[in-house]
């Protein structure tokens, strides 16, 4: 980061307003009780009270995903830490700017394109069913390892349920990021935050940015 002049995350997590304006994103395009059957609307409200303290009364208009995520950080048994927190504070200290390589709008408008609300049920009982502690710590191993194709290998065989939830939130979002960075780095030099799943395989940001004739190589 001492070598470059500024930051570009997923989002611009360093903009004021960023919470308030992921608000207006939030809403599905469908409350899920027009979507799902009784007994799936019975199923999701009591999950929902169980894991965050609100049922389908006051979340039935929010993305599936949004609730998704909340229930993940819920089970996880310490505060999380944040690396774009971090990574926005470093940039800081050095004066410099922090950017998005996509709009809130744009990022947001993949949660609905990847978790389908009348799938909701489903989405829970599968992510129920797994120990998301055991998971990340499984995953966190790899990463300080830097072990990219044991991770890939856990986020294909995780994706195998809704290949196009995997196709739509990772693939799709790659190609887009992967077109805007030449620009981005022409301007100068640049420090880029995305999350680990973005990189593997042949359609992620490392073979991606090879295929444009870059150099791609680890920095330690």
């Amino acid at each position: 980061m001492a070598q470059t002049s500024q930051t570009y995350l997923e989002i611009d997590l360093s903009n004021p307003n960023m919470a308030a304006e992921a608000m207006k994103y939030m809403a599905a395009s469908q409350p899920t009780t027009s979507v799902v059957s009784a007994e799936d609307a019975k199923y999701i409200d009591s999950t929902l009270k169980a894991k965050l303290g609100a049922g389908l009364d006051r979340l039935d208009n929010i993305k599936p995903m949004i609730l998704i995520a909340g229930i993940v950080q819920q089970s996880f048994p310490c505060p999380l830490a944040s690396f774009e927190t971090e990574i926005i504070k470093l940039t800081d200290e050095k004066s410099h700017k922090t950017y998005g390589l996509s709009t809130v709008e744009e990022q947001y408008s993949f949660l609905e394109k990847a978790m389908k609300t009348e799938r909701f049920a489903e989405y829970l009982r599968e992510i129920l069913a797994i120990n998301i502690s055991e998971f990340f710590d499984q995953i966190f191993g790899y990463y300080k390892e830097e072990n990219l194709e044991a991770i890939n290998k856990i986020m294909e065989e995780f994706s195998t349920n809704d290949a196009e939830a995997y196709h739509q939130l990772m693939n799709v979002r790659n190609q887009l990021w992967a077109e805007r960075i030449p620009e981005i780095i022409k301007e100068k030099p640049t420090f880029i935050g995305v999350g680990t799943g973005h990189l593997m395989g042949q359609e992620g940001m490392i073979q991606l940015l090879k295929a444009k004739g870059y150099t791609v190589t680890p920095v330690h």
